[in-house]
């Protein structure tokens, strides 16, 4: 005869549950918040930047998010130091390797800064989407709604 056990079994760490895991942990930290400020930041900057560079118009939001991605890696390799840091920080490093299946927990906590980071690029991607549009809804007023200076020869 099989014997039946009186207690239910640990449950088993899959990815979902360490996602899960990763998702309740996150809402938390303060990380969250450095990727939205990350997202600003870059978009301000990069913004910024397009501003005053010379560059072809024609590119648009291509040269922009080429841009981001040359920056976004520096960025994504700040934020991931910081993870670093405050998991050492919370438990010297022992909470991603105390699990039995180490490689869901890390898997987790990766796909989870991963996502973060698409958040931040898709928040810089946003800011420079809006300062097109206020901009060129500025443009298409007639000129004396923007109270453009203009000299004697008609010159700004």
């Amino acid at each position: 005869m099989a014997m039946t056990r009186l207690s239910d079994p640990t449950p088993r760490m899959t990815l979902p549950r360490a996602l899960l895991s990763e998702a309740l942990r996150l809402a938390r930290s303060p990380l969250t918040a450095v990727h939205l400020v990350c997202g600003l930041a870059a978009g301000l900057a990069c913004g910024e930047y397009f501003s005053v560079a010379r560059w072809d118009p024609a590119l648009g939001a291509d040269a922009y998010a080429q841009f981001l991605g040359a920056l976004m890696p520096l960025m994504s390799a700040i934020v991931c130091g910081l993870a670093v840091d405050d998991e050492r920080a919370a438990a010297r490093l022992a909470n991603p390797t105390a699990v039995p299946s180490r490689g869901r927990a890390v898997a987790a906590k990766l796909l989870a800064l991963a996502a973060l980071g698409a958040g931040a690029l898709a928040v810089a991607l946003g800011v420079e989407f809006l300062k097109w549009k206020t901009n060129s809804r500025q443009e298409d007023k007639p000129a004396a709604a923007t109270n453009e200076r203009k000299d004697d020869n008609g010159r700004e």
